[in-house]
């Protein structure tokens, strides 16, 4: 007989608490106990950049192909019909820690819990015009804001005034792309 691994465990138990049958044996501070374990265990393994990224590509990808349709429609750039504004996509409690960790967003305190999501909004903002920027070619500019179950993640790859990457949790659309291009080189 093999033993359990700590996710396997992890993901048994916590389907089991979602529908109110983990056993009595099994205290709240068990639970806490080998769900923050195997959190720490996956976003370890996938803190490195490299990692995470090679394995979220595709979606990370399809995401920020998704947030540049919605982006043209909005300014005129596509000449497509007007596709929907929401897109949901659904994934697996891994999957999310996965697409945070590429994303570079903070990590949350514990074990995404048993149905949660993760919100990926783009904005739309009017450019501000300034004595310094009067040449701006007036394009709205786009931001990006990561949430996972109502609360809002910090992005670690926001930009500062200076432009230097700091936590926020508005990130310009341009910024992302470019921190992706130059983190990833994709």
């Amino acid at each position: 007989e093999r033993a359990l691994t700590w996710s396997q465990l992890s993901e048994i138990m916590t389907c089991l608490k979602a529908r109110d049958m983990l056993p009595e044996s099994i205290s709240l501070e068990e639970y806490e106990t080998v769900t923050s374990h195997s959190a720490w265990k996956w976003f370890e393994n996938l803190r490195h950049s490299r990692l995470a990224f090679l394995a979220m590509k595709p979606f990370m990808n399809f995401i920020m192909e998704t947030l540049n349709i919605g982006k043209n429609q909005n300014d005129g750039t596509e000449g497509n019909e007007k596709e929907s504004i929401l897109h949901i996509y659904s994934a697996h409690d891994s999957s999310l820690i996965g697409l945070m960790c590429a994303f570079r967003l903070q990590q949350p305190s514990k074990w995404p819990e048993y149905g949660s999501y993760l919100k990926i909004e783009l904005f739309e903002a009017e450019p501000v015009l300034t004595i310094d920027n009067l040449s701006q070619d007036g394009f709205k500019d786009y931001f990006v804001r990561f949430s996972l179950n109502g609360s809002v993640l910090n992005s670690h790859w926001g930009p500062d005034k200076e432009g230097h990457s700091v936590s926020n949790g508005m990130i310009p659309l341009r910024h992302l792309e470019n921190c992706i291009e130059r983190e990833h080189g994709e």
